[in-house]
Parts: C-alpha cells; structure tokens; sequence
C-alpha cells in the first residue's frame, strides 16, 4: 500500500535530512510555476529521498492534483494510490516524471 506524505514548504538550508527507509518509492508532486510551494523545494526534497519520484506539472496552480488536473497527473497519481506502482517515464507535454 503506497504512502502518503504531505511536505510543507522550508528552508531549503535546513540540516535536516528526509530520506525514509521505504520498500516502495513515494510520489512527490509539483507544479513549475506554483506560488505558495516553490518547485524548487519539491526539487530538493525529491534529491534528500532516494526512494522517490517527481511528478511535474507545467503550470502557475497551486494544487496539482485535484478534479481539475490534466490526466497525465491524474492517472499516474491515481495509479500509484491505488496499486503503489509509477511509470519509469512520462514525458506529455504538461507533465514528466524524474
């Protein structure tokens, strides 16, 4: 069953590192243009886990994944929910996966 964990911005400075001991890797979502969470920080936090993914959104929304989202987050969020599984790739136009 995949993990959910939600990460609040920061200082990218912090000592503190976030790498979790996890079977399976875990999804991190960003938006390249978001204003309230800089992309930058899912970029660090995604280089501090060695078990993740960065799902990126080619967008100025804050919230990534919701009714709204274009299908190539969708699907690939609502995949890994339900069976815990991420595609290697993903290049769409809007959305690419690292």
């Amino acid at each position: 069953m995949p993990r959910c964990l939600i990460a609040l911005p920061g200082d990218p400075k912090a000592k503190r590192q976030v790498n979790p001991k996890t079977r399976d890797n875990i999804l991190l979502v960003g938006s390249t243009g978001d204003p309230a969470t800089p992309y930058a920080m899912a970029k660090h936090v995604r280089k501090m886990m060695t078990r993740s993914k960065l799902l990126t959104l080619e967008s100025w929304d804050h919230t990534s994944y919701n009714s709204m989202a274009p299908k190539c987050i969708s699907k690939t969020v609502d995949d890994y929910l339900i069976s815990g599984q991420l595609p290697d790739s993903l290049q769409s136009g809007l959305c690419s996966i690292e």
